[in-house]
Order: structure tokens, then C-alpha cells, then sequence
């Protein structure tokens, strides 16, 4: 990261901040996104996603591509906000491992931070449909970016 690595006392003040100014992208909107939680002593989080017929491949489940997106949108914030807002990841790599077909409904993703270096972060989500059994995992690395929190 630019500068010294935050404390966790900012990253605390930024979190808070983030929970109540930061725009939901899009892109969560979109995958049905209704609950995003950052434990940010324990470096984690969990984001809830609604799987709809929308997202349906040929043979009538989720399309993995969706399942991926999920995973990635909960990795992304929890990046950004553990850099306390002063970067955001740019995925270089997204590798995942799907375990059984996702039908519609309530899908829980997870996400840890493996690594978080000055230019390069590693992290890790896995998908979890409403029953607890796991959908699919996935590692991120990703080039970290700067971004201005005043802006």
C-alpha cells in the first residue's frame, strides 16, 4: 500500500463510513446482493446474494459465471475496506472451483484475506446455498489500485 498500512482503529472509522456512504456497485445490485457484513478484526466477509431463475445456464441451474461474481463482489469490498478506502483490488486472476450445481434462492458468500501486500492482495470466498452446503470456491489475486477517499 501507498504510505504506512492503516491501524485497525482506521480501518474501523473507514468501515463505518463505508457502511452508511458507499454506493452498492451496481454489479451487487444486479446479483441480487441484500446483506454485506465486514468483520474487519478478523479480516472477513459475508455477503448474501439472491440466485434467480435470471441466472439460469441450459441445463437450468445457476451459471457459474454469476456464482464467480458473487464470490468476487464480496472479496472486492472487504479489500478496499481493509486498505481503510486508500485502494481498490483490480483482479488479475480468478480461479474457482465449482462442487455442485446452485438452484435459485439465498446464497451466502464468505471471504478472507489471504495476503494484503503493498501492490499485489490474495484472497478467498466460498459460496454457500441456503442449506450450508458449499456451492463453489474462490482464490482472487489482485493488483491494488489507489483510490481517494475524498473524492
Amino acid at each position: 500500500m501507498s504510505g504506512a498500512r492503516p491501524t485497525l482503529d482506521e480501518i474501523k472509522a473507514y468501515y463505518d463510513g463505508f457502511k452508511s456512504h458507499f454506493p452498492m456497485p451496481p454489479s451487487m445490485a444486479i446479483l441480487g446482493c441484500s446483506k454485506l457484513d465486514i468483520d474487519v478484526e478478523k479480516g472477513m466477509a459475508v455477503a448474501e446474494f439472491q440466485a434467480t431463475e435470471e441466472m439460469f445456464n441450459p441445463g437450468r441451474r445457476i451459471q457459474g459465471g454469476f456464482l464467480t461474481a458473487m464470490m468476487d463482489d464480496t472479496m472486492g469490498p472487504l479489500i478496499h475496506v481493509m486498505s481503510a478506502g486508500r485502494q481498490l483490488p483490480s483482479s488479475t486472476d480468478l480461479h474457482t472451483q465449482f462442487h455442485r450445481p446452485a438452484s435459485p434462492g439465498l446464497l451466502r458468500s464468505e471471504a478472507k484475506i489471504i495476503r494484503l501486500g503493498a501492490q499485489i492482495c490474495t484472497a478467498s470466498a466460498e459460496l454457500f446455498a441456503s442449506h450450508g452446503k458449499m456451492i463453489a470456491s474462490c482464490i482472487q489475486t489482485a493488483v491494488m489500485m489507489p483510490f481517494d477517499v475524498s473524492k
